[in-house]
C-alpha cells in the first residue's frame, strides 16, 4: 500500500493527513470489532494488517 502523503514546505504533514489516518484507524477498528454489515465476513487476520498499518504509519512520521 503507498499513500500520497500531502506535506508542509518544511517536510511535516498536514494537519488533514493526520486526520485522515485516524479515520482510517477508526475504520479498520471497528472492522475488526465487528461492527460492520458483513459481520461473518470479519478476518482474524485483520487485526495484524491494522497493527501493520499502524507501524507503517509510525515509521513514515
Amino acid at each position: 500500500m503507498k499513500y500520497n502523503l500531502r506535506k508542509t514546505d518544511d517536510g511535516s504533514l498536514l494537519p488533514e493527513m493526520y486526520e485522515k489516518f485516524a479515520k482510517m484507524a477508526c475504520g479498520l477498528h471497528n472492522r475488526i470489532q465487528g461492527k460492520t454489515r458483513h459481520r461473518n465476513r470479519i478476518v482474524k487476520h485483520q487485526t495484524n494488517l491494522a497493527t501493520l498499518l499502524v507501524v507503517k504509519l509510525a515509521s513514515t512520521l
